[in-house]
């Protein structure tokens, strides 16, 4: 069946009523004009009709079909109301050129609202395929967010009276609209931003350069939508934020505004989305995407990555002795001490530091530096605030260990794309335990 089929209330007809009225000749309390007919076949919109009756507690009318004996009861919404004929008869010739017009919304929450203009308080959203019924035209076009169209005045199926602007409002009578409507359908847009998890593009030029930064690549950094909760939660390296909306709406080809949030997301293409939000007094505009990799694998093999260089390089043993820049020695838990390294400060190492902190193997080589160096080592050095860190490329020899000191300039996303020419060069021998 035509989901877009105008629907029909049963039509009550109150013989007990009729009896009485026409016995008694009761008079009618007052006129109404037809807004939205329950049934176009038995009372047409924009029908004058006399209002026998008033239920104030099931908010209804009984009303007389013009031409028959019968008493039908509406609901009151669906009459405009008046003490006089004549003034029925005068709102019927206006309202004439718009009783067979209805309109059928073109996307999902196309706003009406209190008043004709863009600005005014919204009092319903209409869905994608829902249907209006048209009570009254602005006489001249207007131009709202780029768009020229009319303000409808429009009557929901609901009862719910207002303004809707007409940019996404097929208006045409009841016979044409109902007869080319089609069931609404989900938006398949729409719909694949919500059923994804989307993570931030970075994780995917990281992943596919073999450079994972793990921290910036974790399970929980994304874009995660929840519609049953009308959430979308965005977690980041530096934040976390739930944003709660009230609705979704359309604000442009393949975009939509959360409403009663700051987000608006728009689709790139079937993987992509640009996200744009405010927060923490700061406007964000980032790139998410679907990635068809398992995170927890991809973590779990660049922990692998660094736990292989580690256990090299102290499988060689943890205490390594230089004539000239001191001594260091590393323990299982990966902290460090360099004692006597004075000859590398400032240019090397900065000044102040306790000569403690962790080593990492958090970056990596290009290419031609892998057939030259086994990996890259940093010293994160324990500071007041945050960490120092010195990199130095390694190469395992047969009684020690070649440093190479790296320059922050020669490192770029994470990795280490060129030797020094004039390089600082340490040799450490290691020492049996």
């Amino acid at each position: 069946m035509n989901q877009y089929k105008h629907k029909s209330l049963p039509v009550v007809i109150s013989l007990v009523a009729l009896f009485f009225i026409f016995s008694c000749g009761q008079r009618p309390i007052g006129y109404g004009v037809i807004l939205w007919s329950q049934d176009e076949s038995v009372i047409e919109s924009g029908t004058i009709t006399p209002v026998y009756s008033e239920s104030r507690l099931q908010k209804t009318y009984d009303i007389g079909v013009p031409g028959t004996d019968t008493i039908i009861t509406v609901e009151n919404w669906r009459i405009s109301f008046f003490n006089r004929r004549g003034d029925a008869e005068a709102y019927a010739n206006r309202y004439r050129e718009f009783g067979n017009l209805i309109g059928i919304s073109l996307m999902n929450g196309l706003p009406i609202r209190r008043e004709p203009r863009s600005n005014a308080d919204r009092v319903y959203r209409l869905r994608k395929g829902e249907m209006v019924k048209i009570l009254d035209r602005s006489e001249t076009t207007s131009v709202e967010g780029g768009s020229e169209s009319y303000w409808y005045h429009v009557l929901t199926e609901g009862g719910v009276s207002g303004y809707c602007f007409g940019h996404a409002l097929n208006v045409g009578t009841f016979k044409d609209l109902l007869k080319e409507a089609e069931p609404p359908e989900k938006d398949p847009v729409l719909t694949r931003i919500l059923k994804n998890t989307w993570r931030p593009e970075y994780f995917k030029t990281l992943i596919n350069r073999r450079t994972v930064d793990l921290n910036r690549i974790q399970p929980e950094y994304g874009l995660f939508p929840d519609s049953a909760g009308k959430t979308i939660k965005i977690v980041t390296p530096s934040h976390s934020i739930d944003f709660v909306y009230s609705a979704i709406t359309p604000s442009g080809v393949n975009s939509y505004v959360f409403e009663d949030t700051p987000l608006q997301i728009s689709v790139i293409s079937d993987s992509e989305i640009e996200v744009r939000y405010t927060a923490y007094q700061k406007e964000y505009r980032e790139i998410y995407t679907i990635l068809n990799y398992d995170i927890e694998e991809i973590i779990k093999n660049e922990v692998e990555r660094r736990d292989k260089l580690f256990e090299q390089l102290i499988g060689m043993g943890n205490s390594f002795t230089s004539s000239a820049y001191g001594t260091l020695k590393v323990e299982e838990d990966r902290t460090f001490i360099w004692q006597d390294y004075s000859k590398l400060v400032p240019n090397v190492i900065p000044s102040g530091l306790m000569g403690t902190g962790k080593i990492e193997f958090s970056l990596f080589l290009t290419p031609e530096l892998q057939e030259i160096y086994d990996g890259v080592v940093t010293f994160a050095f324990t500071a007041p605030g945050e960490e120092k860190r010195v990199s130095f490329l390694y190469r395992l020899q047969e009684n020690g260990v070649r440093f190479v000191y790296i320059p922050e300039g020669d490192i770029r996303d994470m990795t280490v794309t060129r030797e020094n020419p004039f390089p600082l060069i340490i040799f450490f021998t290691v020492e049996k335990s």
